[in-house]
């Protein structure tokens, strides 16, 4: 600082430091903000639309700021364990409804198969019945040509009679074996069908399913990462309380291993669901 002695002295001593002020704050005043180190970071706890925010310890700069931090740890200590029961919940019943829809899918898809083999079954035993008539259709027709071709003196009624029963025996496999055939073809249809009733039934239950999966994957992580910085800010508070301090801490060691217990539960959710 500049000294002057006398009155005037004093008064170019006030001005100069007034100077010294109004620039320093107009040199302050052109600093961007990302510039002021406001030091570490508060946690953030968001629970719905609140948002708790938790001191950074080096800011608790006394016993009164030290209690307000613990009281409001332990608020999102019990609003985040409420949270992770509610998600335990969820997934329970998740995982009790992707059981049974795998379930349905396994036993639809387990009876289709079982249609579709009974169906080959029966397809190759149609084909080769279907092969035999041809056959004998074939032999028949044979000999009635042979029949019909001799002279008319040398026709036997006997044989003539037993082409003809043997013809008519033809005609009735025929339409048996139509009758079969259109029955096979029935099956198939239906089998056809069951199979994109599966599909058309099942998909949509797949499609909410794996969004279900997805929300509670994504809860579990963002529920696992707010209740892991809750439990490490308990940590730092409850040292701040009772040693700096020297009072007894209401986060108690319960309380520490059950929301350690509870992390651990969510950390084993936060695989593929």
């Amino acid at each position: 600082m500049l000294v002057i002695s006398g009155r005037q002295g004093q008064f170019r001593e006030l001005r100069f430091s007034c100077a010294l002020v109004a620039a320093l704050a107009g040199f302050l005043a052109g600093v961007p903000a990302w510039a002021v180190d406001d030091g570490p970071p508060d946690a953030k706890i968001e629970l719905g639309e609140k948002v708790v925010v938790l001191p950074h310890p080096s800011r608790i700069r006394n016993r009164m700021a030290a209690r307000d931090a613990e009281k409001a740890d332990l608020a999102a200590i019990a609003e985040l364990t409420a949270q992770a029961n509610n998600l335990n919940q969820e997934r329970v019943l998740f995982l009790a409804d992707r059981d049974r829809f795998q379930t349905r899918k396994a036993e639809m898809a387990r009876r289709i198969a079982e249609t579709a083999r009974r169906i080959e079954s029966e397809q190759t035993v149609l084909q080769a019945d279907l092969q035999a008539y041809r056959d004998e259709m074939e032999r028949a027709n044979a000999e009635i040509k042979e029949e019909v071709s001799s002279p008319s003196g040398r026709k036997d009624s006997a044989t003539v009679d037993r082409l003809a029963n043997w013809r008519q025996s033809l005609l009735l496999r025929q339409a048996s074996l139509k009758t079969r055939v259109d029955q096979m073809d029935r099956e198939r249809e239906t089998l056809q069908n069951d199979r994109l009733n599966m599909t058309t039934t099942l998909q949509p239950v797949a499609t909410d399913l794996s969004a279900r999966g997805e929300r509670l994957q994504r809860s579990a992580e963002r529920a696992y990462r707010q209740l892991k910085v809750s439990y490490e800010y308990g940590l730092q508070i409850r040292g701040i309380v009772s040693g700096q301090y020297g009072e007894k801490t209401a986060i108690s060691d319960a309380l520490l291993q059950s929301v350690s217990e509870q992390l651990g539960a969510l950390a084993r959710q936060l695989g593929p669901v």
